[in-house]
């Protein structure tokens, strides 16, 4: 997990096998604002329609308003390494 917040580096991996590398990267995320985004779409889809855009703006309002920045959690995205042809 990152620990400096918004001024996490992004993370790269790289793997070696059997003479092929490769490598992903991932950059840090607020984790705090996207939980809050995805229920607040949630809440809205529930609903549906105008009516549903409605819900999903104020709920997204009232949880962004009620919250601490400076408690928001960062993380990173999972990352995946693929290889393509490597054979044991």
């Amino acid at each position: 997990m990152p620990s400096f917040g918004p001024t996490s580096k992004p993370a790269e991996v790289t793997c070696r096998v059997k003479g092929q590398e490769a490598a992903q990267a991932a950059r840090p995320f607020n984790a705090t604002l996207a939980l809050i985004e995805a229920k607040a779409a949630n809440n809205g889809n529930a609903v549906g329609g105008l009516v549903g855009l409605l819900v999903t703006d104020i709920s997204y309002q009232i949880r962004q308003s009620n919250r601490d920045p400076a408690k928001d959690q960062y993380s990173y995205q999972p990352i995946n390494v693929n290889f393509e042809d490597v054979i044991e």
